[in-house]
């Protein structure tokens, strides 16, 4: 991390409400999914809350994980993951959805090897805006390379996960209104496999912060085909439910394996 005037332990308190020796090697965060789904999965020793972010340490099969509910936006969970300098964290699984791109369904999985830059919501609306300059490689942010081939392995090896399973870039856009049918039918043509929100931040901000980080993506909408505001048909709603619990499951062995 850059240097700063900024008292970093005070604002990491004031940010999570812990001390940083609180945390663990190993970090799940997620923008939305609920704490309770956590829970169920382990058992928690230590729980914490901020003025920004909140979560737990927990325990599973003697082993020590952290989790973090972060809030949705690339700026919120960038700033979350970048604090986290000052932990003990080395490896982090981001658990979030997106869009998907790629042959697929809703509920499917997506595994973000790598992650473009297209936060900043003001510059969608400039006159001279255009998707296609954001796409080039000086965008683009790459994950923990050996995480990322561990949690496919890890996936390739449960045969109880039904979704599909895809790897490939995904692009971190800065306004939801901007996926016209236009932008995302360039980016799908680009071979994106899916759209969201937070990805380049956190990969970027790991990066910085000196943390091995994977991002595992489930697909809540295609905006080509079935954008979010059409809503889902029951077999969808089930099969996004399923993907959701499955990701919650998947995060916490995953994440203890590594």
């Amino acid at each position: 991390m850059k240097d700063t005037d900024m008292d970093t332990g005070k604002f990491f308190k004031f940010c999570y409400g812990a001390e940083p020796s609180v945390f663990t090697e190993k970090v799940i965060t997620t923008p939305f999914i609920a704490l309770d789904k956590f829970k169920k999965e382990v058992d928690v020793r230590d729980e914490f809350r901020g003025r920004l972010y909140s979560g737990f340490v927990a325990e599973y099969n003697g082993e020590r994980i952290t989790v973090i509910h972060c809030g949705i936006g690339d700026r919120l969970m960038g700033d979350a993951v970048l604090l986290l300098e000052g932990t003990c964290a080395k490896k982090l699984l981001f658990t979030g959805t997106c869009g998907g791109l790629s042959a697929g369904a809703i509920g499917d999985f997506i595994i973000g090897d790598e992650a473009v830059n297209g936060e900043g919501f003001t510059r969608y609306y400039d006159d001279a805006f255009s998707i296609r300059g954001m796409t080039n490689k000086g965008n683009t942010i790459r994950s923990g390379t050996a995480l990322t081939a561990g949690l496919a392995e890890f996936l390739g090896g449960r045969e109880e996960i039904s979704p599909k399973v895809i790897s490939g870039p995904v692009f971190t856009i800065g306004s939801l209104m901007a996926e016209t049918r236009e932008n995302m039918l360039f980016l799908k043509e680009t071979g994106f496999a899916g759209v969201d929100m937070e990805l380049s931040s956190v990969y970027k901000a790991a990066e910085l912060a000196g943390i091995e980080a994977a991002g595992l993506l489930a697909v809540s909408d295609l905006p080509l085909d079935k954008r979010l505001e059409e809503g889902m048909d029951p077999d969808e709603a089930r099969a996004f439910k399923k993907s959701l619990d499955d990701l919650v499951c998947i995060a916490v062995q995953f994440t203890i394996s590594v």
